[in-house]
């Protein structure tokens, strides 16, 4: 196999287990009662949170106190040359939708296989060790200390970058992951 190969393959492997982690792993939020939703789960402070825009997820982190810290701005929560990480309502947050979920960090990862070492045969073999992941304390302390921030871009530092490294300490997006492997495949006719 080429180096190019083998870093492919590793940065698959990668992605694979954040993929494990943010996916399947949402709970039924709501509005707080506006539309009588029974099945309602109650973010607590540090919680990730996310909405529903129809082509994209919204996320942000639950403060308490019906506040959630973002990225947004006065238009829409992708523009690019107004927005920062800002503590807003839960209803700005929300904009038109009723309804957020919740990401739960608690089930079990694929994390096991982030890193890997070589043996003495020079085969790879895997270590048991993962990203961090923050208590809720800390992910409301690390979105605190990013508060103001105007660095928004699609598709390095969004909203998803934003709660991931709040979390885990490493700055992702399974959703841009997932447009650039759609729009390589279409290019490429894979």
């Amino acid at each position: 196999m080429s180096i190019c190969s083998d870093f492919c393959d590793m940065v698959d492997t990668i992605f694979d287990g954040l993929d494990e982690l943010l996916e399947g792993t949402c709970l039924a939020g709501h509005d707080g009662g506006k539309n009588g939703n029974n099945h309602k789960a109650v973010p607590e402070p540090g919680d990730i949170i996310g909405v529903n825009r129809g082509i994209y997820q919204h996320y942000g982190i639950y403060a308490g106190d019906n506040q959630v810290i973002h990225y947004t701005a006065d238009s829409s929560d992708i523009d690019p040359e107004n927005a920062e990480i800002q503590e807003t309502t839960l209803e700005y947050f929300l904009r038109d939708e009723t309804e957020f979920f919740i990401l739960d960090y608690n089930a079990p990862t694929a994390f096991s296989r982030w890193h890997m070492e070589t043996d003495n045969e020079g085969e790879e073999k895997e270590e048991e060790e993962g990203p961090a992941l923050f208590s809720r304390e800390e992910i409301l302390q690390r979105a605190r200390t990013r508060l103001g921030e105007h660095k928004y871009n699609l598709l390095v530092n969004n909203c998803e970058h934003f709660v991931v490294w709040c979390k885990t300490g490493i700055s992702q997006s399974r959703q841009v992951r997932q447009w650039v492997g759609l729009c390589h495949r279409i290019l490429v006719g894979a």
